[in-house]
């Protein structure tokens, strides 16, 4: 827990400009690697401008032909179209006015 008390200050600046300086070497080394190889791999592709013969070994049956067109008719068909009925407008109701009931209810005898 107490591990940093009575060390220079110093110290860990000189840590953390050491790890800032190895992790950019790694990753720089890394990327000049990565770019290397991928121009050696884009070049031997490039050389190699054969052509490559395919077979098929089983090849599929060639599609079906299309469906023969139907039967040209002598007279068109028409659809007859029934006129439409208009549908009827709703009835206007006028509430019906309701009297007020009397304010005392007359008592059951018995």
């Amino acid at each position: 827990m107490f591990d940093a008390v009575g060390r220079r200050r110093g110290l860990r600046k000189q840590r953390e400009a050491g790890s800032v300086l190895a992790s950019l070497l790694v990753n720089g080394a890394l990327l000049g690697a990565i770019l290397y190889a991928g121009t050696n791999v884009a070049d031997q592709i490039l050389d190699e401008d054969e052509p490559v013969e395919v077979t098929y070994f089983d090849e599929a049956p060639p599609p079906p032909p299309p469906p023969p067109p139907p039967p040209a008719s002598s007279t068109p068909k028409t659809k007859k179209e029934k006129p439409k009925e208009p549908e009827p407008e709703p009835e206007m109701v006028e509430p019906e006015i309701v009297e007020e009931l009397p304010e005392e209810l007359p008592e059951d005898p018995g």
